[in-house]
C-alpha cells in the first residue's frame, strides 16, 4: 500500500461519526460517507464508499438486511487487519516512525464502532410506549 492509500485509507475509517448523528443518536450513513473527504481518496477505495453507501440504502428499513451488512463489512475489516495488514507491518524503525506519525497526523487507529445495547432497549422503550398509546386510543374509541 502506498503512503497515499495509506493516508487515505486511514482517513475513511477515522472520521468521528459523533459528528453525523440523527435526532435519535444514530449515525446517518449519508451525512458520514459525504463527510469524507472521496477525492483525496484514491479512486478504487471513492468507488467502494459509494458500493457501500448504495448498498446500505437499498436496505433502507430492513434491519436484518443491514445487519448482515455491518457483519459483512466486520468480518471484512477483520480479515484486512489480521491478514494483509499485519504482513506490511513496518520491519525497521523508520518505517515504524512513518506508521506512527502517519496514525497520529490523520486521526488514529481504524474502529469499526458497534451499537451499544442501550440503544436497542431505547427502541423497545419507544415500541412499548407507542403500543400503550395505541392501546388506550382503542379504548377509548370502544
Amino acid at each position: 500500500m502506498s503512503n497515499s492509500d495509506s493516508s487515505a485509507a486511514t482517513n475513511l475509517s477515522s472520521q468521528d461519526p459523533s459528528t453525523n448523528k440523527s435526532a435519535d443518536g444514530l449515525t446517518n450513513i449519508t451525512d458520514t460517507l459525504s463527510a469524507i473527504a472521496t477525492d483525496s481518496l484514491p479512486t478504487d477505495l471513492a468507488e467502494l464508499a459509494q458500493i457501500v453507501q448504495t448498498a446500505a440504502k437499498r436496505r433502507e428499513g430492513d434491519c436484518l438486511a443491514l445487519l448482515a451488512l455491518l457483519r459483512l463489512l466486520n468480518e471484512l475489516h477483520y480479515d484486512i487487519r489480521e491478514t494483509l495488514f499485519r504482513e506490511s507491518l513496518p520491519t525497521n524503525r523508520q518505517r515504524l516512525y512513518r506508521l506512527i506519525k502517519d496514525i497520529e497526523q490523520e486521526g488514529g487507529w481504524p474502529y469499526i464502532r458497534r451499537m451499544k445495547l442501550v440503544a436497542l432497549l431505547a427502541c423497545l422503550e419507544e415500541i412499548e410506549e407507542t403500543e400503550e398509546i395505541n392501546a388506550e386510543d382503542e379504548a377509548m374509541s370502544s
